[in-house]
């Protein structure tokens, strides 16, 4: 039961209402004012009902960009309150109170829009059908967008990335075209407002080309690579001097490649078809030379085409005979060129005969020497002038003896290797000289003092010859028994020429001539298991012992009973070499342009590492050379030698195949391998950097604001020393995962839909599988991350390039 004083003022105050209800009453019925033309109506009161309503503003003209605005109400009466109604959304009530609401009006992005807001009464929790009404009119917003970057740079092969948009309003629509049909718009183009826009790259077959995404006033521009691809036909012309014209075939891999050629050097001139498109000739001319002999170079795209051509100048030199005794000399020469403009640079062929201010000279003019006293035996030099020579003969010193032994020698018809002693008094200074094509000097052709002359007699299929070969001033004889028209036995070549230490057992095919049934290949004196095949063919059985000392050996071909033996042919043992992947560290198939590791003995002198691009082919002395099954030799650009490993790049442009890697090393040694050549041969780089374990990649983690965060897959266990896999989290809503793996041996796949990635039992779809940019060698391989693998745990990656496989690594999902 309620106190009576409760009940008493409740009393008081319905009776001061009814007062108060009653005279508001009659000023609402009978005085309604008029508003002046122009003018804001005053806030309308209502009288219908025991309740008092009032509001303002009742009208609003908001800007297209939104608007936000306090609305003032006033309810009178007890049990009295009001509520707001509209239909459109694109309006919001907030801070709704007693006394207002506030209301936020969205940008407009399209034409002018009209709203009507039902400001109405609610008394004692029901609507009475009273209201007011608050008009609202709103123009339009223009939306602007801009990209940054504005502009994306790509190779020839796939791709993909994103474009970053930002908006003038979060309403913007991010509706995005692109004006080609290779740049593909992947993602973000159904959204609003600032945001990350994904687009895919398709290969380019052709030119450079350029696309555009487009955005309102925004633009954003992809440019690709040129992915034309030519073949050139011949790559070489030699010309006299009188010049002439010729012609290049090209061949272009579209129709669309243009066939662009420039001269390197002004006297070849590009006639025709050097500024084409597609295949076809391209013709130059070649002006007449008026000097020495020149080469030039037309390029075509990467090609370099030679053009060589003879000189037009003759020269007469006078005297071209001069006769000094054994001391200090000097003369002149006086040189007539056929031209003013012929150049010419004379050239000394001895160290002891020096030509004062050498150098290029034009036309006629005079050559200035001097001799130096000769400490030996007589000697002769040559000052060469284009295809002319004067001699220099100067007398021997007679302080100095020599004496050579034996005096002469008897070689077979199959030839052979020959020694001559030379014995010198007081240290003198001699030399050797070969006029004979089948006689050369292998070594020490120059001494000082006594030393030894060795001399290689190649053999003779045909009459008996001598020769007289010049050893410190005396003359040594050389007899050669022939066939005189009976057929001989010699060998010509052996294949293979050459074998590693430590190799298995091997046939050997030895060509040669007027082989019979029953003869035997011989190993440095030795017989061997041989077959014969026929007259000028043998096959022989080469043990694995013979293969454990590096060096040379004879190989010789006896018939029965010694009665005839063919000239030697040496045989080489080279140190051992293994090629391998440099990622995988497998070496079964290895494939052009990828990473490569050897590793031998004695490869290189001294660590070293390039320190430039492109990438030298020689390092502290160490040379790779490969010979691909095509017989094509080409040399291997270096990263880094050591004595114990080397890492290169397998050359472009390997035919498939069996190859022979050849090292040479700054000190002379040689190590030889062989590899198989494939077009592909998919390898990963791991962390431990092993080919086993966590993979090397990248993680690229788009949030849902388009944020791009990169994260490694990978991080070092101080406790084992090695690196372990790091978990990638896949559960964050709203994410996407992308990985980037980085390998070598792929980039030369046949189609991106002959690449795959199975992510312990889930496969992903590659987006990119191709060179990586800026790195010699590398590729990568792209993929978004299927969310089926969050929380998997460690799982194995394998990637397949053409059906095959690479090694296995590890990847850890959260």
């Amino acid at each position: 039961m309620k106190s009576p004083n409760i009940i008493r003022q409740a009393g008081v105050a319905n009776i001061l209402f009814a007062v108060f209800f009653v005279f508001c009453f009659g000023i609402a019925a009978y005085a309604k004012p008029t508003t002046p033309t122009g003018m804001p109506e005053p806030a309308a009161k209502v009288s219908f009902s025991p309740c008092i309503l009032t509001a303002s503003p009742l009208s609003r003209v908001s800007p297209g960009a939104g608007d936000s605005f306090q609305v003032t109400v006033t309810v009178l009466g007890p049990g009295c309150s009001y509520g707001t109604r509209f239909t459109q959304q694109w309006l919001q009530v907030t801070n709704h109170t007693a006394t207002s609401f506030h209301v936020n009006v969205y940008p407009n992005i399209g034409p002018q829009r009209t709203m009507q807001m039902s400001i109405f009464v609610i008394y004692n929790q029901l609507e009475t059908g009273e209201k007011l009404t608050l008009n609202l009119t709103q123009g339009t917003a223009t939306c602007s967008y801009s990209f940054d970057p504005n502009s994306a740079n790509f190779g020839n092969g796939n791709g993909f990335g994103y474009a970053q948009v930002t908006a003038s309003y979060i309403y913007c629509p991010r509706s995005a075209t692109s004006n080609a049909s290779w740049l593909t718009i992947t993602s973000g183009a159904e959204a609003d407002g600032s945001g990350p826009i994904g687009y895919s790259v398709a290969p380019n077959p052709g030119p450079v080309r350029t696309g555009k995404i487009t955005l309102g006033n925004g633009t954003f521009t992809v440019t690709q690579g040129s992915g034309c691809n030519y073949q050139i036909s011949p790559f070489s012309k030699n010309f006299d001097a009188a010049g002439g014209n010729g012609a290049i075939n090209v061949t272009a891999s579209t129709s669309s490649c243009p066939r662009v050629a420039t001269s390197q050097v002004n006297w070849i001139t590009i006639t025709s078809g050097g500024n084409l498109v597609g295949s076809g000739p391209i013709t130059y001319q070649v002006a007449p030379n008026p000097g020495p002999d020149r080469t030039g170079i037309i390029k075509v795209s990467a090609w370099e085409f030679v053009v060589s051509q003879t000189g037009g100048c003759a020269y007469s030199l006078s005297p071209s005979i001069f006769n000094f005794q054994s001391g200090n000399g000097s003369s002149s020469i006086v040189v007539t060129a056929s031209s003013a403009s012929c150049q010419w640079t004379p050239s000394s062929n001895a160290s002891w005969v020096k030509i004062i201010n050498p150098g290029q000279r034009t036309g006629t003019g005079t050559i200035n020497f001097t001799t130096d006293p000769n400490p030996s035996t007589a000697r002769t030099a040559k000052i060469t002038v284009g295809d002319k020579s004067a001699t220099i003969n100067q007398a021997a010193n007679s302080n100095c003896t020599f004496s050579i032994s034996p005096g002469s020698a008897q070689v077979g018809i199959g030839g052979g290797d020959v020694s001559v002693n030379v014995t010198a008094s007081n240290s003198c200074a001699w030399q050797s000289s070969s006029g004979f094509s089948f006689v050369s000097i292998v070594s020490d052709a120059i001494g000082a003092g006594n030393g030894t002359v060795k001399l290689k007699v190649q053999a003779n299929s045909g009459n008996a010859r001598t020769a007289t070969i010049a050893i410190a001033g005396k003359s040594f004889v050389i007899s050669q028994v022939g066939t005189n028209g009976v057929a001989a036995m010699w060998i010509t070549d052996l294949s293979p020429g050459f074998a590693a230490k430590g190799g298995k057992e091997f046939q050997m095919t030895v060509k040669g001539a007027n082989f019979t049934n029953g003869c035997k290949v011989r190993w440095n004196g030795e017989e061997r298991t041989t077959s014969f095949i026929n007259s000028s063919t043998l096959l022989a059985t080469i043990p694995a012992g013979d293969l454990t000392d590096e060096g040379a050996n004879d190989i010789t071909v006896a018939k029965a009973n010694n009665a005839e033996e063919t000239n030697p042919e040496p045989f080489l043992v080279y140190g051992a070499v293994a090629n391998v992947s440099s990622a995988s560290f497998k070496g079964d198939v290895l494939a052009p342009t990828s990473l490569v590791s050897a590793f031998g003995i004695d490869l290189a002198t001294e660590l070293k590492i390039a320190q430039s691009q492109p990438l030298p082919t020689e390092l502290a002395g160490t040379t790779v050379t490969i010979t691909d099954a095509a017989g094509k030799e080409l040399n291997a650009q270096l990263f880094f030698v050591s004595p114990g490993q080397i890492n290169y790049l397998m050359p472009d442009g390997m035919a498939a195949g069996k190859a022979t890697v050849m090292i040479d090393s700054g000190d002379g040694h040689t190590s030889v391998g062989t590899v198989d050549i494939a077009p592909v041969a998919p390898a990963l780089f791991t962390a431990n950097s092993n080919g086993q374990g966590v993979v090397t990649a990248d993680a690229l983690r788009v949030k849902a604001n388009g944020q791009q965060v990169y994260e490694k897959v990978a991080e070092f266990d101080s406790a084992t020393g090695a690196f372990k896999a790091k978990p990638i989290d896949l559960t964050v809503p709203g994410e996407q995962v992308y990985l980037i793996f980085y390998g070598t041996g792929f980039r030369y796949r046949t189609s991106l839909s002959a690449v795959s990635l199975d992510l312990g039992g889930v496969f992903g779809d590659p987006m990119y599988a191709g060179p990586t940019p800026g790195f010699v060698g590398l590729d990568q391989v792209n993929v978004l991350v299927p969310k089926s693998l969050a929380g998997r745990g460690e799982v194995d990656v394998v990637l397949t390039v053409d059906g095959k496989k690479a090694n296995t690594v590890k990847l850890m999902f959260k």
